[in-house]
């Protein structure tokens, strides 16, 4: 057991700029790296500096010291996946990965706030090895090692160095690497930062997949996803819904359903929308228009399947996965396609960027109208409400992508 007045003693020492050598275990670790967080935050004002310090260390004395104790043969690594489907399909990418390079008895538990049902669907072939949890069990199971993606970086909350030290050699570079990074960039690992991560993965030449690997330890590439198929039923499903000749498009026009707000900048207008689905029927009425989706903010006429919130997860999959195109704004669904199939979505991208969030498979989209790579979190939890350059719920970027010319996009695919 750690004793209290060693932290804050190394603490007074880093405030007064004379350190004298202290052993680093897992928990100095993350207390260095969260006290350099609060000495950028509030400069020299040491009194904010030492009041969030003792905060810290009073939550991890009597929330964190008994949470993560436990004994046993394997490592328990947890990972708090936060965010909506999409960050959950891309976290899947990166947890494929990463079980590759494991060379120890380990077991995986994933926290997350989406469906338990529908994630355990997707990470089927991880099954043996993996546990799915929500939010809520994180304090009763027992961890050795806890990674959280709040947005984009992986973030070390807590390990138990010595144990992991005598199980694995690729864990400790790992940690290592991934302390170190946090410690050049800890200023991007507040909430409000979310905006600026995805500016440095422009800089530094990352997309969102290879952004969970900053350091390169693992490996990732942009054409990594994660392992997950189609349902093996596909074909009794398309059938039940009446798709079994294959010649259909599907479309959603929803947002997270975790998202508090009440619409999202990222979708195109209705009516544009309207207006795409009327020129596809009357140009091309051998394909079947189906809107998927667990809500959907708005009606359309013309479409010949309305699935909205009435299929289970593993219909949804069978027939995202087999359509002969998705038409989309950048979601969760053009992520989840991308991970099961692979095949073609046309996407727009509005307050999100290409460059990070776009596949080479897809038709992606967007205006010249604003000149930045992306606007997305620019204004914090805000950004999906309104737009950060006219205050509009519609922003000019997707008011000015026509009907027509995403219709010609079409063309050249069907």
């Amino acid at each position: 057991m750690w004793r209290i007045q060693d932290p804050v003693r190394y603490a007074i020492q880093e405030l007064t700029h004379n350190p004298k050598p202290i052993k680093m275990n897992e928990y100095f670790a993350n207390f260095h790296r969260q006290l350099i967080i609060y000495k950028q935050r509030f400069g020299k004002n040491y009194a904010k500096i030492s009041w969030h310090t003792l905060m810290y260390l009073f939550r991890n004395w009597f929330g964190g010291q008994y949470k993560f104790r436990r004994y046993g043969d394997i490592v328990n690594i947890g990972f708090l996946a936060n965010g909506g489907f999409g960050d959950i399909v891309l976290f899947g990418a990166y947890l494929d990965k990463f079980i590759k390079k494991l060379d120890c008895p380990y077991k995986i538990h994933v926290f997350t706030q989406q469906s338990i049902t529908s994630v355990e669907t997707l990470f089927t072939a991880y099954k043996n090895n993996t546990e799915i949890h929500s939010r809520r069990d994180l304090r009763k199971t027992p961890l050795d090692l806890l990674i959280s993606f709040n947005f984009q970086f992986p973030e070390i909350y807590f390990y138990r160095q010595k144990y992991i030290e005598q199980k694995s050699k690729f864990l400790p570079s790992y940690i290592d690497a991934t302390n170190k990074f946090i410690t050049k960039y800890s200023y991007l690992f507040e909430p409000h930062q979310i905006f600026n991560q995805q500016i440095l993965l422009d800089i530094i030449g990352l997309n969102r997949i290879t952004g969970m690997d900053p350091t390169q330890i693992l490996g990732l590439t942009p054409d990594d996803k994660m392992n997950t198929l189609p349902p093996s039923d596909s074909a009794d499903i398309l059938k039940k819904f009446g798709l079994e000749s294959g010649k259909f498009i599907t479309f959603s026009y929803d947002f997270d359903v975790l998202n508090n707000s009440k619409t999202s900048i990222r979708l195109w207008p209705h009516e544009n929308l309207q207006t795409l689905i009327k020129l596809l029927k009357a140009h091309y009425p051998e394909y079947k228009i189906v809107q998927l989706g667990i809500t959907s903010i708005a009606d359309f006429t013309d479409i010949d399947l309305n699935l909205v919130n009435k299929t289970s997860f593993t219909e949804f999959l069978a027939i995202l996965s087999t359509s002969k195109l998705h038409f989309d704004s950048e979601c969760g669904m053009v992520h989840l396609r991308h991970a099961i199939c692979g095949e073609k979505s046309v996407v727009l991208h509005g307050p999100t960027s290409i460059s990070t969030k776009g596949y080479s498979e897809n038709i992606n989209i967007c205006s010249n109208v604003c000149k930045c790579a992306c606007c997305e979190w620019l204004i914090g939890g805000a950004w999906q409400e309104h737009c950060a350059k006219s205050d509009s719920p519609i922003p000019a970027c997707m008011q000015s992508i026509l009907p027509q010319d995403v219709f010609e996009k079409i063309s050249g695919v069907l």
